[in-house]
């Protein structure tokens, strides 16, 4: 019984990395509809993340009104649908977008309550070996739907989404969760205990980070046609690979993030920017593979470093508007990305392998700006550790929310 429980509690954190199931598709999509600019092409792997930012930050609102059950099993269904619907409508792009604008709905749904679900169903001392599984879990999904996927494109383009099937048996666990109860009302906080000059760093550089990180999830099967080292099933088989990495990195991710402390995030940056520039050298598959799993190991730990910062950096009763937004930013650097890079490639006049290069080098530059803000932050509160910013807390306790 308690293993059924953490099966249908960590069911929707399969669903997360889902929409890699169409980035070894995306060479193939643009041989089909070559009168579609690349840029919205390769938005369909991006566009439900800027759908799901509306709901990300009113879903802890509504399930406030709607238990949290109810909420994600709609959520699914919407995946479902939306994930579903070009097997049948693929003729024309926009029914292609149509289908990633119903996806991101479902995807905003599910984001923000997959940690919540845990909390609402484990106790605190259980909570951090579940959020450990749910890292592995979330890691999984990644593999299982790159490599389907890619299989699956490699016979057509359309049968990519194909993978969103596995969605289907997620709904039905879903359905078995207990039925939980509803959120306490979200109190007002006002605008000076949630906004400072530390939470928009934070946010400024997790949408870089996300701007220039998604250069290898959109441009990959691009670089791996163009160079000739094969096709979608070769480029799905990289991104399990950078997936299966991140399942390791997630179950050590407290470990890791234990070491690295402050200078967390800086060494995210620096690494995936290092991992971009091995694509850019590279002549033959194996370099990377290699830099799939650089990649994937940081990525992994890349939202739970982001979240301990975006909340340190603000009055207690703000913590959880201060994650909504930061998840919120993620996305938003997502959705922003093929048509930031593009057009800076255009006003560069820069090739597809440049791409990286650039992205490779704007990372390390953005890497070394952020230790000098850790650093400066350090100095600020004294050398003290895991605090960024210990003002907005100390006047939460003069001022209790």
């Amino acid at each position: 019984m308690r293993l059924k429980k953490m099966i249908t509690v960590l069911s929707p954190s399969f669903a997360l990395t889902s929409i890699v199931a169409l980035s070894p598709a995306i060479a193939s999509i643009a041989q089909a509809f070559p009168d579609t600019s690349i840029s919205a092409v390769q938005s369909l792997t991006t566009l439900p993340s800027l759908v799901a930012i509306v709901v990300i930050l009113l879903a802890g609102r509504l399930s406030s009104v709607v238990t949290k059950k109810r909420i994600v099993a709609f959520s699914v269904g919407l995946m479902i649908l939306g994930g579903l619907l070009p097997l049948v409508f693929h003729q024309h792009f926009w029914q292609l977008t149509t289908a990633g604008v119903i996806f991101g709905l479902g995807y905003g749904g599910i984001s923000p309550l997959t940690t919540a679900l845990i909390h609402e169903h484990y106790s605190q001392e259980e909570q951090p070996t579940l959020l450990g599984f749910q890292s592995a879990v979330i890691g999984i999904g990644g593999v299982l739907f790159s490599y389907i996927g890619g299989q699956l494109a490699a016979l057509c383009w359309w049968y990519a989404y194909g993978a969103f099937a596995l969605f289907i048996p997620i709904l039905v666990l879903v359905l078995m969760l207990p039925k939980g109860e509803l959120s306490p009302p979200v109190k007002s906080v006002e605008g000076g205990g949630l906004w400072n000059s530390y939470l928009l760093f934070y946010v400024a550089q997790s949408i870089l980070f996300a701007v220039f990180f998604y250069i290898f999830q959109t441009n990959l099967a691009l670089l791996v046609t163009q160079r000739g080292l094969g096709g979608s099933q070769l480029s799905g088989r990289i991104l399990s690979c950078q997936s299966a990495v991140g399942i390791v990195s997630g179950i050590l991710g407290g470990r890791v993030l234990g070491r690295l402390r402050e200078f967390s995030l800086p060494t995210i940056l620096a690494c995936t920017g290092i991992a971009q520039l091995v694509v850019y050298f590279s002549r033959s598959t194996l370099p990377l593979f290699f830099a799939a799993a650089l990649i994937g190991f940081f990525f992994s730990i890349r939202m739970p470093a982001g979240y301990l910062k975006a909340t340190s950096s603000v009055a207690p009763a703000a913590a959880t508007l201060a994650i909504s937004i930061y998840c919120s930013s993620s996305q938003v650097g997502q959705f922003l990305s093929p048509l930031a890079i593009n057009s800076l490639g255009e006003l560069l006049q820069l090739d597809l392998e440049r791409k990286f290069l650039m992205g490779g080098g704007c990372l390390l530059v953005l890497a070394l700006l952020s230790v000098l803000w850790e650093l400066r932050c350090k100095r600020r509160c004294g050398g003290g550790e895991g605090k960024t910013d210990p003002d907005p807390r100390k006047s939460a306790e003069r001022e209790p929310a």
